[in-house]
């Protein structure tokens, strides 16, 4: 089954697809590292998805393991 990214860039609400999960939270990280507001990750609407808060704490834990791999 298909992972969503829902995001909002430049005011329009975009979704991005993947195959797995950790190519969508990657994805996820990699947008909230621009700047982009990652609004969930999920299987399905943004409604049924992961929501910003847990992103946050998933993307802080991701920008942690970057730091340690530099």
């Amino acid at each position: 089954m298909d992972w969503r990214v829902h995001y909002r860039h430049n005011g329009e609400d975009y979704t991005a697809v993947y195959l797995a999960p950790g190519d969508a939270i990657e994805a996820a990280c990699l947008l909230m590292d621009e700047g982009i507001d990652v609004c969930g990750i999920g299987r399905g609407s943004v409604g049924d998805s992961i929501q910003k808060a847990a992103v946050a704490r998933i993307y802080s834990a991701w920008l942690w393991a970057a730091r340690l791999s530099r």
